[in-house]
């Protein structure tokens, strides 16, 4: 009895850190998954919307500030354009960054068009169960052509890179532990050629 107790101990603490340390990937298939099939509401569980909202405005304003003050002569210039886009940026990610939204980016590795934000838009109003997500068919070979990687990047975080093969743009989905085994999608960084 006492042997059999020696053993099935470390067995078990063996298996629940493999279950532990394999989690994220195990959601990062489900995720694939539900994407593949275009299932807004499966990929909805995860994602934390308004952590991506937040993640994604900060980082578009960033860019909006960096791009201004390189452009603009004067103060006021600089002020009306950072305030102006500021309102911009917090508008489109409202509207882009839902279900199908990130579907769209996820599957395209860009920001949807003002079409298929549209698009999306009324076919939430219509809130249909199995809603299918609006796509264009721009970059329809863009999987072929793109490399991915995934590592964690501390204990609770875990990051899925996403680059074009030729051009090394892409985007990184950062994902962060919720609980023991759960994952969501909190942010994205996109990488852009300077």
């Amino acid at each position: 009895m006492k042997k059999a107790i020696i053993l099935i101990v470390p067995i078990t603490i063996l298996l629940l850190g493999a279950w532990l340390f394999a989690s994220p990937y195990i959601t990062l298939k489900r995720f694939g998954s539900a994407l593949e099939r275009g299932d807004a509401n499966e990929l909805s569980k995860y994602v934390d919307y308004q952590a991506l909202r937040e993640d994604l405005k900060k980082d578009l304003k960033a860019l909006l500030a960096k791009e201004v003050a390189k452009e603009a002569d004067t103060e006021e210039v600089v002020f009306f354009a950072l305030a102006l886009g500021s309102l911009l940026i917090d508008l489109f990610v409202e509207m882009a960054v839902s279900q199908e939204g990130l579907a769209y980016i996820m599957e395209k590795g860009r920001m949807p068009t003002e079409e298929v934000v549209m698009q999306n838009l009324e076919a939430k109003e219509e809130k249909s169960k199995g809603m299918k997500i609006a796509t264009d068919n721009t970059n329809a070979d863009t999987k072929e052509e793109l490399e991915t990687s995934a590592s964690y990047k501390g204990i609770n975080t875990f990051v899925y890179q996403i680059r074009d093969k030729s051009s090394k743009e892409g985007i990184d989905l950062i994902f962060e532990r919720r609980g023991l085994t759960d994952w969501k999608l909190v942010g994205m960084d996109f990488h852009f050629k300077e």
